[in-house]
């Protein structure tokens, strides 16, 4: 598969028949990233959960559970053969160092994996622990002119059309508290190793996908019982259902 190529995932075995690829957007308007969805959700879309908070029921939530973090990797593995995403965006714990888990992920066959930040041409808070998904400045001449500025509008401009029209899109990977600020619509599938510690990063970070109406698909790499009682309580008081997948054989 060429789109799939593309990204550089390798190839495994599935544990399943393979899940449909989701259908392509075409003809969308390339958009930048931000805080907030240029267009708001339609009115009617049924939201579940209580307590004010709330995800969109166009979101599908997947659990692969695990026995231990060295199995992450293969977890992860397992998870996106299954899913087969198209527009990719992998969340990882905050404080994890970018650089490292990118070149992991790589010598893992994950080829097509980046680094938000260098996706947006932005630089790394905290020595590429946790980078600005929302930019900031930079040195150089106005956006519409060349400079570092300049360029760093054309990446963003490129990186909202490739997944608008989820083509030629790389693995995106980044941190919980910089996935806040993600809006990319053509998210299908967001993958979290581990899972949040409160509802409303999960909400947040689940909420990637499914954007402006639309059927997306969190999935949570878990590798602890406390993360598995966690999730159990955020079924709960979401009113979700979430499918789990045993992967405890697994070590890694």
């Amino acid at each position: 598969d060429r789109r799939r190529a593309s990204r550089g995932a390798p190839s495994v075995a599935r544990r399943r028949p393979g899940v449909a690829a989701s259908r392509r957007t075409r003809g969308s308007e390339p958009r930048t990233v931000g805080s907030e969805p240029s267009h708001p959700p339609p009115a009617e879309l049924r939201k579940r959960g209580v307590g004010g908070v709330s995800v969109p029921s166009t979101l599908r939530h997947t659990a692969y559970v695990g026995s231990s973090e060295r199995a992450t990797l293969m977890m992860l593995r397992v998870a996106f053969e299954e899913a087969m995403p198209e527009a990719p965006l992998l969340v990882l714990p905050n404080g994890a160092s970018l650089p490292k888990q990118v070149a992991a992920l790589k010598r893992e066959g994950f080829a097509g994996a980046v680094a938000l930040h260098d996706a947006l041409g932005v630089a790394a808070a905290g020595g590429g622990a946790d980078a600005d998904a929302g930019g900031g400045d930079a040195a150089g001449e106005d956006a519409d002119g060349g400079g570092a500025q300049g360029e760093m509008v054309r990446q963003r401009a490129a990186l909202a059309d490739a997944f608008a029209r989820r083509e030629d899109v790389p693995l995106l990977v980044t941190t919980e508290l910089a996935a806040r600020g993600v809006d990319l619509k053509g998210v299908d599938v967001v993958f979290m190793v581990g899972l949040p510690a409160r509802l409303d990063s999960y909400v947040h970070v689940a909420g990637r996908s499914a954007r402006e109406g639309k059927r997306g698909h969190a999935v949570s790499l878990l590798a602890s019982e406390e993360e598995e009682a966690r999730l159990d309580a955020f079924q709960k008081e979401l009113g979700i259902k979430v499918e789990r997948v045993d992967l405890k054989f697994l070590k890694g």
